[in-house]
């Protein structure tokens, strides 16, 4: 009998110790894990999946970082600065498109240096210095590609006096000249959507003082075991004497029975434990809860950004007090990438941007406004009736239509709404303009092809100018970090959209008019 409640003991201890395996593993997640920040979390115009990365288990399901999850280009910072860094050493697994960038030297306010260890040509491995809204200052190339995609490679960063050293696998691949500063923040840095992986991160300073991060399970599982074992001890040997004197079972059966329970209990968990484990990089549906977390994304209903917009731009007659006359408005038209998602603050947005470079300009001497209607998730046959009833009567003098990335390519439906939004505008006498919706190049599918291929169509039925900014940002794809995701764009994104449509308006705006 002694026997048989020591075996009991025993399964009890083992189902405490799968019991807490499952419990940690349920909450493995950025958010409990403490250690990182994520930046896009920390954006004024927010991005889907920013806060599902930091707070749900598919980041760092397998006991792994992935900053290829939750749309992709994520990136995070050691949740405080640190010291002089003497080295900085990681495990990482990237796709054969992908690369991983370990930043340095960050400032709070962005900037930053950083290596980037890639497995394709498009992003090859390289030694870089990032400003704040992330485009390279510099950039030199790892002398040779080592860089193996889908396969686990061991990168080591030296940082000495006056140089970085990179290495990967033992071996030196380059050093370049560099001076450290002291007091900055460290991190990382994903490319693309699929899977980069990153693992047994370890900070050295020149203290000698060291940080790591293997990324598991955020607690011991060995205390929450014994306490959860010391609780079903209790709770089976307090059940079994009392059944054993109420019911006046043999003891020795009684204690086979409670045996069997035990181990029932005991597979059931390893195969919960297991099912949890299959299912922690699953991504959930989008549910009500889900769509509410992720609610900031949308600044709200379009009721609510029509109510901001009216209440921002009244009646142009009204605002016309600073001696030059009514303030010349230019609208513009779009989704979120319009709204400006993945801007740090609103005047980093293009289409503020727009109007910044617009009124400094000597060439036109008016003053202009550039009204921002970006309805995040909205698609063109949504778009159209807020645009006839809510936003035409501004009196806009330019119409910008920014679109291509919600809708889909079905039987010239996009195509149909566009055209009606032309006619809307052009019956109101207000120019248009046409915009190609730039996407990373990654992640271009043919649907979106298609799509330009409708605008350019539009265009030409009209007589329109049709600007492929696709193209346009296609030309800067390696000159600094432009996406957050394959359709949202960094601040440095936006700077040179802005930069492109300013120019584009001002030969526009001063171009003699058409007959």
């Amino acid at each position: 009998m002694r026997r048989i409640l020591l075996v009991c003991i025993v399964v009890q201890v083992l189902l405490g110790g799968v019991a807490s395996k499952i419990y940690l593993a349920q909450h493995n997640t950025l958010h409990a894990n403490g250690k990182w920040v994520s930046t896009k979390t920390q954006l004024e115009r927010g991005l889907m999946g920013a806060f599902s990365f930091v707070t749900e288990r598919q980041s760092l399901a397998g006991g792994a970082l992935n900053l290829g999850a939750w749309h992709g280009n994520q990136e995070v910072f050691y949740h405080r600065p640190v010291t002089e860094v003497q080295a900085i050493k990681f495990d990482f697994q990237i796709d054969e498109d992908g690369y991983v960038v370990v930043l340095f030297d960050g400032e709070p306010e962005g900037g930053s240096a950083g290596v980037r260890f890639g497995a394709g040509p498009r992003h090859p491995s390289a030694f870089l210095e990032v400003t704040a809204d992330g485009e390279f200052l510099r950039k030199e190339l790892l002398d040779e590609r080592s860089v193996e995609g889908k396969a686990w490679h061991r990168a080591r960063i030296e940082l000495e006096a006056g140089r970085v050293i990179a290495k990967i696998d033992g071996r030196e691949l380059s050093a370049f000249n560099y001076e450290r500063q002291t007091g900055r923040l460290v991190g990382f840095r994903g490319g693309g959507r699929r899977p980069v992986l990153l693992d047994n991160v370890e900070i050295t300073l020149v203290s000698g003082e060291t940080f790591s991060d293997d990324f598991n399970t955020p607690r011991s599982v060995l205390g929450l075991a014994l306490v959860v074992s010391v609780i079903l001890i209790a709770l089976n040997l307090g059940l079994f004497f009392l059944l054993a004197r109420v019911t006046r079972s043999n003891r020795k059966t009684l204690g086979y029975s409670f045996l069997m329970v035990n181990l029932t209990m005991l597979v059931i968990g390893v195969l919960l434990f297991a099912f949890v484990l299959l299912r922690a990089g699953s991504y959930p549906g989008v549910g009500r809860a889900l769509a509410e977390k992720e609610e900031y994304f949308g600044k709200g209903t379009a009721e609510r950004v029509v109510a901001e917009i009216h209440a921002r731009y009244p009646p142009p007659e009204m605002n016309a007090g600073d001696g030059r006359g009514e303030p010349y408005r230019i609208l513009f038209l779009g989704t979120s990438q319009t709204w400006g998602a993945g801007a740090r603050r609103e005047e980093e947005t293009f289409v503020a941007g727009v109007e910044a470079i617009l009124n400094t300009s000597v060439t036109t001497g008016r003053r202009y406004e550039c009204i921002n209607a970006g309805f995040s998730s909205l698609k063109a046959k949504g778009l159209l009736p807020i645009l006839n009833w809510d936003l035409l009567p501004l009196r806009p003098e330019v119409l910008l239509i920014n679109l291509s990335s919600n809708d889909r390519s079905n039987q010239g439906g996009f195509a149909a709404n566009v055209r009606q939004m032309v006619e809307s505008a052009r019956q109101v006498g207000i120019r248009t303009v046409l915009i190609k919706e730039a996407n990373d190049p990654g992640s271009t599918d043919r649907g979106l092809l298609a799509r330009y291929a409708e605008l350019d169509q539009v265009g030409a039925e009209f007589g329109l100018p049709v600007i492929d900014m696709h193209e346009h940002l296609r030309n800067y794809d390696d000159s600094g970090f432009l996406w957050w995701d394959h359709v949202h764009l960094t601040a440095y994104g936006q700077r040179l959209i802005a930069e492109k449509l300013a120019a584009e308006l001002e030969l526009m705006l001063t171009a003699p008019p058409v007959a």
